[in-house]
C-alpha cells in the first residue's frame, strides 16, 4: 500500500517525510486530546474539540481531510473550525421534530476522521508538518429517555423569551418569531400558538369559520353580537436554531390545512395557555416578551401583498440534496454529483481504472479476473460467468451496464451454488443454516480509500467481486455470485434486475429496492484521482425537481449561472413543465434561456457537465456549477 502511495506523490512525500540538513528526524502533528472518545451521551449540539500538539493549517482542513461519518460511512453535515492547535466540528442542529435532519441523531454511533501521513492531501501544521498518521475515534450520542439529555442547554436556568420579528406582516407571508438561544425542535408546535382577528359576523361567514377563545368559549368583543372573535389555525416551522438563536415561522392555514394567506387588519398572536408551550434545550419553557399585555395576546398588523418590487428571484446553491430529483438520465455515462456540498460537480473514482482495454463489450463465456474499460457492457441474453476463485475486479471510466447475466459459482462443493434452487433461495437457505460463516466476508480498515482497498485486495485469495463505473452503474439484468459482491458508481447505483449474493456493498447514491439481500454502505472514501486519465469524451447530467412559485401566472425572465468549467465544460438548460387538462405532466425544452419557456408554471435544471479525452500530463480539475438563479414577474406585475 505504501508503495503505491509513494510512487504517485514521490516528490512531496520527499519534502515532507525527508531528514532536514541537521539529520534529525522531521516534526509530525500528533493528536493529543479528544475528550469525547469512546464515550455514550453525547450531545446532539456538542462541539467536537480535536486537540493536536501545533497550531493547525486551515488550508489543509477540508472535506476530504477531516470529517465526521455515520456508522454507514456516510458524511454527516456541519462545519470545522481551526483554532490554533483545536480543530473543533460544529455540528448542525435539527430543526425537524423528528431530530433526524441534524448532524446528530439520538442513540447513533458516529466516527471523527483526520487524515495523516501518508495522505498528501492529510491535515497538516502551520509549518507544513503533517498529522503522523490518520486517526479516528468513535463516539455514541445521547439515546431518549435515557439519564443523559440529548441536548446541551447553553442557559441552565430559565429560557429566554420568545419575540416578534415586526409587528407588521404582510397578508402572503409567516409570522415570524425570534428567541435569542436555540430551542428543542420536539416543542415548536403550531398548537402552542394562538392568532386570533376580530371581525363581523357577515365576514366570519365568509370561510376562515367562528373559533374558539383561548378559555375554549367562543367570545365576542362589545358592543356584544357585532364581532366575533376568529381563531386561526397556525403551523410551526423552525427554520434556524442554532449558537445564534432560534427562528420560528408561524404559516396561516385554512379548513383544510392547506397553507393561506390573511386578511389585511388588526390581528393578534400569543401563547395558548392550554398547550405546552416551547421549551430551550434544557426543557424551560419560553414565554411570550409581551406576557404581561392583558390577555396575553400582542397586536399584529397585516397588510396587504407590496406590489413595488417586480423582479422575483430563486437562487439554487445546492446546499441541500432536497432540490435533486433521482431519474435517471439517458444518453450520457452518469449523474453528476449533486450533495449537500454547495456545488454540482463529478465524482469520478481513481478506482475506476485507465481504461487500457478501450470500450467492452460482454457476450456469452467465461470474463477475465479483471477488466479495465472506457466503457462495460454485458448484451442482453448473454450468460457469462466469472472465475471461480480469488478476487475478480471488473471497472469502467464511464458507464457500466449490465443486460445480461453474470453468474459466479465458486470452487468446493460447501460453496458453490449447484442451480438445484433459484440463487437467492440457495443464499438464503445457507444463511439460515448458519453456514455464512463459510462464506468470505470483506474487510475494511478504518479510514481506507476505495483504491488502498483494492490494492490490498489484490494481494489476498478472497473471492470478492467488485464491479466499478466511473459513471453510472445499471443493472437491468442477473447478478448471481457466490461470494461478496462490492458495487460501486462514481453517479448512481440503478438497479433494475435481479441481484444475489451473500454480502453486498454498495456506494452511497443509487437504489438497491431489488437487491436480494439488504445492501450495506461502503465504509470507503470514493477518492477523486490526481490526473486525468479518461481516454474518451464522457458527459454527466443531473436534473432538478421541478421549482413552481407559489404567484399562480409566472413569466420566467432570465438566469444567472456561477460555474467553473475546470478543464471541461459545463452548462445549465431548462425545461419547463405544466399540467394538461387529462392531467398528465407536459415538458418543453429543454432551452438555453428560461425565457422561451412563456407560461410554463414549473421549471427544472437541467446541468450538464463533460471532460475528455485527456492530454497527457493533464491534472485532474473537473467542472463545477455553483448557483444558478432564476427570475421571473408574476401575474400581477406583468406587462
Amino acid at each position: 500500500m505504501l508503495r503505491f502511495r509513494v510512487a504517485v506523490v514521490a516528490g512531496p512525500l520527499l519534502l515532507v517525510c525527508g531528514c532536514d540538513r541537521s539529520g534529525q528526524e522531521p516534526r509530525s502533528l500528533r493528536v493529543e486530546l479528544f475528550r469525547q472518545a469512546g464515550q455514550s451521551g453525547v450531545f446532539l449540539n456538542e462541539v467536537l474539540t480535536v486537540h493536536l500538539s501545533a497550531p493547525l493549517d486551515p488550508a489543509s482542513v477540508n472535506r476530504s481531510s477531516a470529517r465526521v461519518v455515520d456508522d454507514r460511512g456516510r458524511p454527516v453535515t456541519g462545519r470545522f473550525e481551526v483554532d490554533a492547535e483545536r480543530l473543533r466540528f460544529h455540528p448542525r442542529p435539527p430543526l425537524e421534530p423528528e431530530l433526524s435532519d441534524g448532524s446528530f441523531e439520538p442513540g447513533q454511533r458516529y466516527r471523527i476522521e483526520l487524515a495523516g501521513f501518508p495522505r498528501p492531501d492529510g491535515i497538516r501544521g502551520r509549518s507544513g508538518e503533517p498529522l503522523a498518521a490518520t486517526w479516528w475515534a468513535e463516539f455514541v450520542t445521547a439515546a431518549p429517555g435515557g439519564a443523559q439529555p440529548l441536548f446541551e442547554d447553553p442557559s441552565l436556568w430559565r429560557a429566554e423569551p420568545l419575540t416578534i420579528a415586526s409587528t407588521e406582516v404582510e397578508a402572503t407571508a409567516p409570522i415570524e418569531l425570534r428567541c435569542a438561544e436555540p430551542l428543542d425542535p420536539r416543542t415548536v408546535r403550531g398548537e402552542s400558538f394562538q392568532l386570533v382577528r376580530y371581525e363581523s359576523a357577515e365576514t366570519s361567514a365568509e370561510g376562515e369559520g367562528a373559533a374558539s377563545s383561548p378559555g375554549g368559549t367562543e367570545q365576542s368583543r362589545p358592543p356584544a353580537g357585532s364581532l366575533r372573535l376568529t381563531r386561526i389555525p397556525l403551523r410551526a416551522e423552525l427554520i434556524a436554531n442554532d449558537a445564534e438563536g432560534a427562528r420560528i415561522a408561524l404559516v396561516p392555514l385554512g379548513p383544510s390545512g392547506v397553507r393561506r394567506g390573511l386578511v389585511p387588519g388588526e390581528h393578534h398572536l400569543g401563547l395558548d395557555p392550554l398547550q405546552p408551550p416551547p421549551t430551550d434545550l434544557g426543557g424551560n419553557p419560553a414565554a411570550v416578551i409581551w406576557a404581561a399585555v392583558p390577555g396575553g395576546l400582542a397586536p399584529l398588523t397585516v397588510v396587504g401583498p407590496q406590489r413595488e418590487s417586480r423582479a422575483h428571484d430563486r437562487t439554487f446553491d445546492f446546499l441541500s440534496a432536497g432540490m435533486r430529483s433521482p431519474e435517471e438520465p439517458s444518453g450520457v455515462d452518469g449523474t453528476a454529483w449533486w450533495d449537500d456540498g454547495g456545488l454540482v460537480t463529478l465524482r469520478l473514482p481513481a478506482a475506476c481504472g485507465s481504461g487500457a482495454d478501450g470500450p467492452v463489450l460482454l457476450t456469452s463465456g467465461p470474463v477475465p479476473r479483471s477488466i479495465s474499460a472506457t466503457s462495460l457492457g454485458l448484451s442482453a441474453g448473454a450468460l457469462c460467468e466469472l472465475p471461480d476463485s480469488g478476487p475478480v475486479i471488473l471497472r469502467a471510466q464511464g458507464r457500466v451496464e449490465l443486460d445480461g447475466r453474470l453468474d459466479r459459482r465458486l470452487a468446493g462443493p460447501a460453496l458453490s451454488w449447484t442451480g438445484d434452487l433459484p440463487h437467492e433461495d440457495w443464499v438464503e437457505r445457507v444463511v439460515d443454516e448458519g453456514g455464512v460463516a463459510a462464506f468470505d466476508t470483506v474487510d475494511f480498515g478504518a479510514g481506507e480509500t476505495l483504491s488502498e482497498w483494492l490494492e490490498h485486495l489484490g494481494r489476498t485469495a478472497q473471492p470478492v467481486t467488485v464491479i466499478i463505473a466511473g459513471g453510472d452503474l445499471v443493472i437491468d439484468g442477473d447478478i448471481c455470485v457466490d461470494g461478496p459482491l462490492v458495487l460501486v458508481a462514481g453517479g448512481w447505483l440503478r438497479v433494475h434486475g435481479r441481484v444475489s449474493a451473500p454480502e453486498v456493498w454498495k456506494s452511497d447514491l443509487g437504489d438497491g429496492a431489488r437487491l436480494s439481500r439488504r445492501p450495506r454502505l461502503l465504509p470507503l472514501d470514493i477518492d477523486p484521482p490526481t490526473a486525468d486519465t479518461l481516454r474518451e469524451a464522457q458527459s454527466w447530467t443531473v436534473l432538478s425537481a421541478p421549482f413552481s412559485p407559489r404567484e399562480e401566472s409566472v413569466r420566467w425572465t432570465g438566469a444567472r449561472v456561477a460555474s467553473d468549467p475546470g478543464l471541461g465544460w459545463a452548462r445549465v438548460r431548462y425545461l419547463g413543465e405544466r399540467t394538461l387538462p387529462s392531467g398528465e405532466i407536459e415538458r418543453i425544452g429543454p432551452v438555453d434561456d428560461p425565457l422561451l419557456l412563456e407560461e410554463s408554471p414549473a421549471v427544472r435544471l437541467l446541468i450538464e457537465l463533460g471532460m475528455g479525452p485527456a492530454r497527457p500530463g493533464q491534472p485532474w480539475l473537473p467542472p463545477r456549477v455553483d448557483s444558478v438563479e432564476l427570475t421571473w414577474v408574476t401575474g400581477a406585475d406583468r406587462p
